[in-house]
């Protein structure tokens, strides 16, 4: 994947806010799953590097 492009999809108060990429490379981890609740600084997923 390439920086910018979109990992994640987050729904709150039935609103999606899309979680971009902040570097290249390949999504390594997905730390949650879908109806999972979440709060600010969790970790969603991990990038490793391209």
């Amino acid at each position: 994947m390439a920086e910018d492009d979109e990992i994640l999809v987050i729904e709150a108060m039935k609103m999606e806010t899309l979680v971009y990429a902040p570097c290249a490379g390949v999504v390594a981890d997905v730390r949650v799953k879908n109806g999972d609740d979440v709060q600010e600084d969790d970790v969603l997923a991990t990038i490793k590097p391209a």
